[in-house]
């Protein structure tokens, strides 16, 4: 005890002569009890070295020499670098208690850590908290500590998410540390997808600056990004461009992230046009990527349409189908889609059909689609003769808008009219207006086209009056039809008698071609004569050579037809004879008729009389049942007889 006490009075008088302050405040800490005797034998040895850092150390004594059991074991090497940390005693003074557990580790690394030291020191308080999980990696870290700890005050609240991630990190760090003011501020939205980002790195860091403005909004959407980041790596530059735009649809766009990122190489020359887009196409995603190889050859011309999207959905397989096909017509349909598009249930079934027609259709282009709204209607019935009607649009086109409606019941007879189109189409304004008048006769119409049509001029504006006689005409059309010419120049006259005619119709037909020559003679006397047609149509061919005079006296003939027409023969054999005396004779008319049966027998011998018989015949006629069977020998005698007529008769 004598000689402890001996030397611990010599050690506190060499540091009474070297440092009066520092005996005092080691005589101060011992007065405390801070200063136990018990750590002596451990700074003794150190003491020579020691002394002349006296005066910085013993402030710092009582904390020092609290620890002292945990230091005293690296007394050695804590001296030797006693010049080297003194300089920062007042900084790590008060941390003594945390770093002593650490001493060990600490001093193996003291020729990493010295260079460090003033960096270290200064952030102490932020790194203590977590040396446990520094120290595995402070050889990696400290490297990096020139760029680290002055964003000390940024990765602060971060720290604990950065270490317990920094076995991941620390690979990259080189990499990371041109990039790493960009990236801490980002820290916190950055660390969770540490596991994602780490292997593309490589591609990212090149891009951060464009990436990093927008890594709050990208954060939610880092998962489904991060397996694709080689393949949008090349694409950063373009991509964060449109952001601002993306970035709303990021939601709808992620289900979709594998397709459009193997589709980015085709997608990225149009990106401008897309992203300008964007609001028009997030609706249809799902469809349009379906068939994104086959769209995109064409999107410029396919942008356009995006406005109609909705109203085209249902069509889009089949368009998207042909779509090859389509194309090398858009730029003359795309001015007229807001009419298109409103017809396209109407038009879509016959897609196919329209395309292999599109190169005749397109000059008339203004004129179809202009009445495309009478056309779509009646599609069905109408498109799928379009290769048949195309040769005629030209004179066609000017008449859509009356046709269209009509070809329900016009295209089922197309193949029978189209050898008549250009006849029909001469006359096409005559026959408009009376189309619905006619059409529900056109199967009747149609095999008497050829007759017809060359007279439809004419016909057509009568069509109202006709129509009603069909049934009665056509059947005898074909007996008509070389008088056509002749009928036609008629109708004004026949037509108001045709509901007369009708029931006669059967055996007028045969003697048409006697008959029309004389219809201006017939007609006055039409409603006179027709009560006995079936009795004169025997005879006709005998009385038409002397229609012109015997019809102006049908008024006095009809009366006694029954009488004469069973003599009509012998009578129309003399007629020539007759002739000179038809004013005479049709003064007693009624007298001859009545005698018909009587005369007739003796017409031949008669004749060469008539003049002088006429005179006086009022005196004949009563007697001519008694006179006749002597005529022959009284014909001699007749001119001496005949002015005695009046007495002899009685």
């Amino acid at each position: 005890m004598i000689t402890l006490t001996a030397l611990l009075g010599l050690v506190l008088f060499v540091i009474a002569l070297i440092s009066p302050t520092a005996f005092l405040s080691i005589r101060n800490a011992a007065v405390e009890g801070i200063l136990s005797l018990r750590h002596l034998p451990a700074v003794l040895p150190h003491l020579p070295k020691l002394a002349p850092h006296a005066s910085k150390l013993l402030p710092h004594a009582p904390v020092l020499l609290k620890n002292v059991n945990v230091l005293a074991p690296h007394m050695v090497a804590l001296v030797d670098h006693m010049d080297d940390l003194l300089p920062y005693m007042d900084r790590l003074a008060p941390h003594i208690d945390k770093l002593a557990p650490h001493t060990a580790v600490l001093l193996t690394k003291i020729d990493l850590l010295l260079p460090h030291m003033n960096e270290l020191t200064q952030n102490m308080d932020i790194l203590l908290p977590h040396i446990d999980k520094l120290l595995p990696h402070i050889e990696e870290l400290l490297p990096y500590t020139h760029v680290l700890l002055p964003q000390m005050d940024k990765l602060a609240p971060h720290i604990t998410a950065l270490l317990s991630q920094i076995d991941k990190i620390l690979p990259h760090m080189d990499a990371l540390l041109p990039y790493m003011d960009d990236l801490l501020p980002y820290a916190g939205v950055l660390l969770p997808h540490v596991d994602v980002l780490m292997p593309h790195l490589d591609a990212l860091l090149p891009h951060m600056s464009l990436i990093l403005p927008y890594m709050h909004d990208l954060a939610p959407y880092l998962e489904a990004l991060a397996p694709h980041t080689a393949a949008l790596s090349r694409h950063i530059p373009m991509l964060a461009r449109h952001m601002d735009r993306l970035l709303p649809h990021m939601d709808t766009l992620r289900p979709h992230m594998g397709t459009l990122v193997s589709k980015m190489d085709v997608l990225m020359p149009h990106m401008d046009l897309l992203v300008d887009n964007i609001d028009l196409l997030i609706p249809h995603m799902p469809l349009l990527l379906q068939h994104t190889d086959k769209l995109i050859p064409h999107i410029d011309k396919l942008l356009p349409l995006l406005p109609y999207m909705d109203m085209m959905t249902p069509y889009l397989d089949a368009m998207i189908d042909r779509i090859d096909g389509l194309m090398p017509y858009m730029g003359v349909l795309m001015p007229h889609m807001d009419v298109l598009v409103l017809h396209m249930g109407a038009l879509m079934p016959h897609i196919d059909k329209l395309l292999s027609v599109m190169d005749d259709m397109l000059p008339h282009t203004e004129v179809l689609i202009s009445n495309i709204h009478l056309i779509a209607p009646v599609a069905d019935d109408l498109i799928p003769y379009t290769d048949k009607l195309l040769p005629h649009i030209a004179k066609l086109a000017p008449h859509i808008n009356h046709l269209a409606p009509l070809s329900p019941q016009l295209m089922p007879h197309i193949d029978a009219l189209l050898p008549h189109m250009d006849a029909l189409l001469l006359h096409i304004d005559v026959l408009l207006p009376h189309t619905p008048l006619l059409l529900p006769h056109i199967e009747a119409l149609l095999p008497h086209m050829e007759t017809l049509l060359p007279h439809i001029g004419k016909l057509a504006p009568l069509s109202g009056q006709l129509i009603p006689h069909l049934s009665t005409l056509l059947p005898h059309m074909a007996a008509l039809s070389p008088h056509m010419s002749a009928l036609v120049a008629n109708a004004p006259i026949l037509l108001p008698h045709l509901d007369a005619l009708a029931p006669h119709m059967a055996a007028l037909v045969p003697h048409a071609g006697r008959l029309i020559p004389h219809m201006h003679i017939l007609e006055p006397h039409m409603q006179e004569l027709l009560p006995y047609t079936s009795m004169l149509l025997p005879h006709i061919n005998a009385l038409e050579p002397y229609m012109e005079i015997l019809l102006p006296r049908s008024k006095s003939l009809l009366p006694h037809v029954n009488k004469l027409l069973p003599h009509m023969s012998v009578l129309t054999s003399h007629m020539g004879a007759l002739l000179p005396h038809f004013d005479q004779m049709f003064l007693h008319i009624d007298a001859l008729a009545s005698n018909i049966d009587v005369l007739v027998p003796h017409m031949d011998a008669l004749l060469p009389h008539t003049g002088m018989l006429l005179e006086h015949i009022d005196i004949l006629l009563p007697h001519m049942d008694v006179l006749l069977p002597y005529f022959p020998k009284l014909e001699p005698y007749l001119d001496s007889l005949a002015p005695h007529a009046a007495i002899l008769a009685p």
